[in-house]
């Protein structure tokens, strides 16, 4: 069974250091502190500032710069009010601070005791801290494995989708399977189709936290006469799709299936669009189109489309339904794609709640692209509430 940090602010310390405070000439008692120089002052500590190993100062007089608190798995600063975050630099992997990131995001921030007392990353419990007391300088926290997995069976796999070409940005990835050479994903994944013979590129990737996951092998999915039949000009329908075993171009190989489905325009915007709403709501189909309005980036960018979804002629109308639920002048000066990934956020959660299994991996990748454009926690949340009620008065909710 895991151990629990400390309610309150501690130190974090080495199991080797003795109770009481340091002498000079003495090495023991080492805490994690922020590294900061002789005339620093609290604003000069900024993200990315580096993590250390020194004397604890006082048990009457406690400084701030090596006090910390637990708090749902970040480890927080009590000076500075960052997270303690693993990071590789140069082939390192050190310790640093950074602001607090969302959860989806926060791999590298999040922590646990584990039951011989390790502080280890929650998401990869063989890293954990190691205090190197070799000499009397202060050194850095690196962060290690505590053991070396030698097995070739150990691998994590992870497929990820991209679009063929030179665009190479993710579409679409599954979650990490660990040390399985037969994993079974068993998830579904919505592939936006523009033309037929379109190919999208699905690597196995071999999944790292902190270096460059390792490509393991990769085949293509195309889009041919086998997915999609042309019933009239401009007029498409899916066949029944197709189950294949692929062999990737470095090893093994790789099951799927495919389907298409086409997508149907968004009815004209009217007087009785709320009205029309109860009779027939938003369905499968809106999802469909849904996902061709969003972005590589995981974005909603503003469009005609995404405005008549919301009974809107114009996206004027669109922009302004946020700007009156926005109470925050600051907050309109960020991009409107922002304003408009957020409202799309609360559109999936009320408006197609039914097919919540289904929108998953759409919402994570707003949700991820809202998150990177800010970096500013407190920001985030305003813009995604803003959204929230946006989305509430136009569909009276």
């Amino acid at each position: 069974m895991a151990l629990r940090f400390p309610k309150g602010d501690f130190y974090i310390k080495s199991a080797t250091s003795p109770s009481g405070t340091s002498t000079p000439d003495s090495c023991q008692n080492l805490v994690v502190d922020v590294e900061r120089g002789f005339f620093m002052i609290w604003s000069a500590i900024e993200d990315g500032s580096k993590v250390s190993v020194a004397p604890q100062r006082s048990n009457l007089e406690h400084d701030a710069y090596q006090l910390w608190h637990y708090e749902e798995g970040w480890l927080i600063n009590k000076q500075t009010n960052l997270c303690l975050e693993a990071e590789n630099k140069a082939g390192q992997q050190l310790l640093s601070l950074y602001h607090r990131k969302s959860s989806n995001q926060a791999n590298n921030q999040r922590w646990f005791l584990t039951k011989e007392g390790r502080i280890a990353l929650q998401n990869r419990p063989k890293c954990v801290l190691e205090v190197k007391e070799s000499s009397k300088h202060i050194v850095l926290v690196n962060l290690l494995k505590n053991f070396k997995d030698t097995s070739a069976s150990q691998f994590i796999m992870l497929p990820t989708l991209f679009y063929s070409g030179n665009n190479e940005d993710i579409i679409a990835q599954t979650k990490f399977i660990q040390n399985d050479m037969n994993p079974v994903w068993n998830e579904v994944h919505y592939l936006p189709v523009r033309d037929l013979g379109e190919k999208f590129m699905l690597e196995m990737m071999n999944y790292n936290t902190f270096i460059k996951d390792k490509p393991l092998g990769s085949c293509h999915l195309e889009v041919t006469h086998e997915l999609v039949r042309e019933v009239s000009e401009d007029v498409y329908e899916g066949t029944s799709g197709i189950d294949v075993w692929i062999k990737l171009t470095r090893r093994g190989q790789i099951h799927y299936k495919a389907k298409f489905f086409p997508v149907e325009p968004f009815p004209k915007p009217s007087l009785d669009f709320l009205a029309n709403l109860k009779e027939k709501p938003f369905d499968r189909s809106t999802f469909y189109v849904l996902i061709t309005l969003q972005a590589s980036d995981g974005s909603f960018p503003l469009s005609d489309k995404l405005a008549n979804l919301f009974g809107y002629e114009s996206q004027k109308q669109l922009l302004e339904l946020y700007i009156c639920q926005c109470k925050k002048d600051h907050i309109l000066k960020n991009d409107p794609t922002l304003w408009t990934t957020s409202m799309i956020l609360w559109f999936l959660r009320f408006m197609l709640k039914d097919y919540r299994s289904e929108w998953g991996c759409v919402y994570e990748r707003a949700e991820q692209y809202i998150s990177k454009s800010i970096n500013d926690l407190d920001m985030e949340e305003i813009v995604v509430a803003t959204g929230r009620k946006a989305v509430r008065k136009r569909f009276m909710l």
